[in-house]
């Protein structure tokens, strides 16, 4: 279940939502509309546990900085979206200031990977990945344990053979 606030909100509305609703998960659209998720139950919370484990290793040795479901990333369309799992190339995350590293990450994620949890919409998180990918996102990811189905969409980056089907008996 996610949370729709149609107001002309912008970052400092996020921000301030945000602080305001700790645990939950707040983006920002194009549109300025909020999106609000609530806090995860116990076993989407060790599935996202073991996905980090799961590409911790590969984004190391493949110099790419990986950041969890906490972090937010602006997109060109200026809206701000949190993948449960996402990876910059480490030359490009290296590349920012530090002011730039502090604040929401300026770039799209080269992979975003989002987890379906028991109150989540498949549907709609595969609308938010496709809109990642057109706004730059290389490789994503939908992994839906309750259906057993993973969904990918771009050009996987080499080396990246990654069984997110580990995911499905958490």
């Amino acid at each position: 279940m996610i949370a729709h606030v149609p107001i002309r909100a912008g970052k400092d509305d996020l921000i301030r939502v945000s602080e305001a609703n700790p645990g939950w998960k707040v983006e920002l659209d194009a549109h300025g509309t909020l999106h609000l998720t609530p806090p995860a139950g116990g076993r989407t919370g060790r599935r996202n546990w073991d996905l980090s484990d799961l590409l911790n290793t590969w984004a190391i040795e493949h110099d790419f900085a990986r950041f969890d479901s906490s972090t937010g990333f602006e997109l060109p369309d200026r809206s701000v979206v949190q993948p449960d799992a996402a990876f910059v190339r480490g030359v490009d995350w290296r590349g920012l200031t530090e002011k730039q590293q502090e604040d929401f990450v300026p770039l799209a994620p080269a992979v975003a990977v989002e987890l379906v949890s028991k109150t989540d919409r498949p549907s709609e998180l595969r609308e938010k990945l496709l809109r990642m990918r057109a706004l730059g996102t290389g490789y994503a990811v939908l992994v839906d344990p309750y259906r057993r189905e993973v969904w990918t969409d771009g050009e996987r980056p080499p080396g990246f053979l990654t069984d997110f089907t580990t995911l499905f008996d958490v």
